[in-house]
């Protein structure tokens, strides 16, 4: 079996479905599943908000990809960066940080390094930027490429506020 000669590209508006599968795949495949009952209504909002964070730049995603013998791509992997406001504190005192999210490689990709490359290129985006500090949440399964990016565990705490 030949292996398909991957390359990586930024993401466009034109890729919101992919990135949305990718990010319900993600969730998925960390047990954690979109609700049946609300996965329309929270699709509809996460393109409306990637539509209007990727046209103002805030959001930045990379795909891995490939190409069959007719032409037709095939996104591998892909990874996101959101880069956001936030407060000057004692860690870096910039106004900017990066949060990487959507990292997600199809099954039959998986164990290429691809992950691993394009966090890789979201750091650099940031690093090119002047940003210091980046967060992410990881999975099991993406935790050890972090730990070897030199990411560290904190001690965030979360409150869920009722409707």
């Amino acid at each position: 079996m030949t292996i398909p000669a991957i390359h990586v590209r930024r993401v466009t508006e034109a890729d919101n479905a992919t990135i949305v599968y990718h990010r319900q795949s993600m969730f998925r495949d960390m047990g954690m599943p979109t609700p049946a009952h609300r996965a329309d209504q929270i699709n509809a909002a996460y393109q409306r908000w990637l539509t209007r964070t990727l046209a103002a730049g805030d959001y930045v995603g990379f795909f891995a990809v490939t190409t069959d013998e007719h032409g037709a791509e095939q996104v591998a992997a892909g990874a996101g960066l959101l880069i956001y406001d936030w407060i000057p504190n004692l860690l870096d005192g910039n106004e900017t940080r990066g949060y990487i999210m959507n990292v997600y490689t199809e099954a039959a990709f998986r164990k290429r390094g691809l992950a691993r490359q394009l966090v890789e290129l979201c750091v650099e985006h940031c690093r090119g930027l002047g940003i210091q500090l980046i967060m992410l949440h990881a999975s099991e399964a993406g935790r050890p490429i972090y730990e070897q990016l030199g990411f560290k565990p904190t001690n965030e705490m979360r409150l869920m506020l009722d409707k």
